[in-house]
């Protein structure tokens, strides 16, 4: 391979190959970077290696130019240094590892040259690096992978390289879903055979690699993890529905339906773990009922399992509450129909808050995924919905719908006081405006109609 234009880098990058050189230090670029120069791919991550120690290393990036040098992770030989325009470098001493079985920490100790660096990384192509003269250094075959589209663990003992960090594994199933690459069939074998291993690792680097797979390629993390075994490791609720069948609304498993349900929503996170949450609980509410199946309150007992698998991987409370909720509600998506009165379209849009749009591009893509074709019709009251929505979004949006009369005024003006009623009340009001019988601004009427309400009401409603 030609050499590679390093000019054509940000001018810190070019410093830190300058100044490192000028000091007898020489810095390598070394992987993810190297990996998309050669893939033509946008590098956002510039890393280097060198001999250079940790006090050296500050002492060097001081000099080009760097507004700030941070030692983010000093003992294990990384500083980085900050530019005034924003970018970041970071530089690490050469490292050799040691590594205690079963520990999730690696003990890392400096190594003396590149081509002990190199030898401790992942894959192949993730084991190259790069010099001042733009030149490839690729001690285990990198470029030939790179071009065949094959992941291959480095070294001669490939084995090893799992032990001394479990999470390669997971790290091989990413890289296929990004890269559209393809494991070697000793690198499937080996993850297949150390899989548990993965029980070593952090749920906090479990969940990081999961969401990077997710948001790739979904479909094909869904077959490489259940292929090698891992999702029975970190998601053995994923890997429980395969074979559960579900006839007659769909002709494939929940496994290979959820697999097109979430290979089928846009690629926001909260979208797509709901997409792969959303019948998570068919296979324990599962009965069948004259050879049909029914999944009753599936919604429910999902958006439970929901919330413990993603507490589980540490997920933040946000998206957690995010994704439960839009587990409980997609069932009601499907079950609309055009017969539904605006108020009842309305309060769905009401409980969906924010994903109200998520849970639609959640509905049409399960609608799409292997419906059997007495139901494709049914499934195209979906479309019908969202046309519907933002009709009524432009008349009224959902957001300003609220009682005309707070509930001081209702306890003024009926001289009763607090209890259930005003929340009965002013969710009747609510209604009304939903149904558009009723002004947002229209106090006078919205009395009237509350009075004849609690009269009404009033042998039934404990005040």
């Amino acid at each position: 391979m030609q050499p590679i234009d390093i000019s054509q880098f940000p001018r810190p990058v070019q410093a830190v190959f300058d100044v490192f050189d000028f000091m007898d230090m020489p810095a390598f670029l070394v992987g993810g970077a190297v990996r998309d120069l050669v893939l033509g791919r946008p590098v956002h991550d510039f890393d280097f290696t060198t001999a250079a120690r940790p006090d050296q290393i500050k002492r060097i990036l001081a000099a080009t130019g760097a507004a700030a040098v941070v030692p983010i992770g000093e003992k294990y030989g990384t500083i980085k240094a900050v530019y005034p325009d924003g970018l970041e470098v970071e530089v690490t001493t050469f490292r050799g590892e040691r590594y205690q079985p079963g520990s999730r920490k690696p003990e890392v100790v400096f190594g003396h040259s590149l081509a002990d660096d190199l030898g401790r990384r992942d894959f192949t192509f993730n084991a190259m690096a790069l010099n001042k003269e733009g030149e490839i250094i690729d001690p285990f075959g990198g470029l030939a992978d790179l071009n065949e589209g094959w992941i291959r663990l480095v070294g001669e003992d490939k084995g090893q390289r799992l032990v001394d960090d479990p999470l390669r594994m997971l790290r091989a199933v990413r890289f296929a879903c990004q890269l559209g690459f393809v494991l070697t069939q000793s690198t499937l074998h080996l993850i297949q055979g150390n899989s548990s291993m993965l029980q070593t690792i952090s749920a906090e680097r479990i969940r990081d690699e999961f969401v990077k797979m997710l948001l790739s390629n979904p479909y094909k993390m869904m077959f490489l993890l259940e292929m090698t075994g891992l999702m029975e490791q970190f998601l053995p609720e994923v890997h429980a529905l395969r074979g559960v069948t579900q006839e007659p609304f769909h002709r494939m498993d929940v496994f290979d339906h959820t697999q097109l349900v979430v290979n089928g929503v846009p690629d926001r996170l909260v979208t797509r773990l709901a997409a792969l949450f959303h019948d998570i609980a068919k296979p324990v509410t599962k009965t069948v009922v004259d050879g049909k199946a029914h999944f009753y309150g599936h919604e429910d007992t999902g958006a439970q399992m929901t919330r413990n698998i993603l507490g589980r991987l540490r997920f933040d409370s946000s998206t957690i509450e995010s994704v439960v909720l839009m587990v409980s509600l997609h069932m009601r998506f499907n079950q609309y129909r055009p017969q539904w009165s605006d108020a009842t379209v309305r309060r769905l849009m009401l409980d969906s808050g924010k994903h109200f749009w998520d849970l639609l591009d959640l509905a049409a893509a399960d609608r799409d995924s292997d419906l059997a074709d007495e139901y494709i019709t049914a499934g195209d009251y979906i479309e019908e919905l969202k046309h519907r929505c933002a009709r009524l979004e432009m008349a009224l949006p959902v957001k300003t719908i609220q009682s005309p009369l707070s509930g001081y005024e209702l306890m003024t003006a009926f001289g009763r006081g607090n209890g259930k009623w005003v929340g009965q009340v002013k969710t009747f009001l609510e209604e009304s405006v939903m149904e558009g019988y009723l002004g947002l601004d229209d106090k006078q009427e919205a009395l009237l109609m509350a009075q004849d309400y609690v009269k009404r009401m009033d042998t039934e409603v404990v005040f």
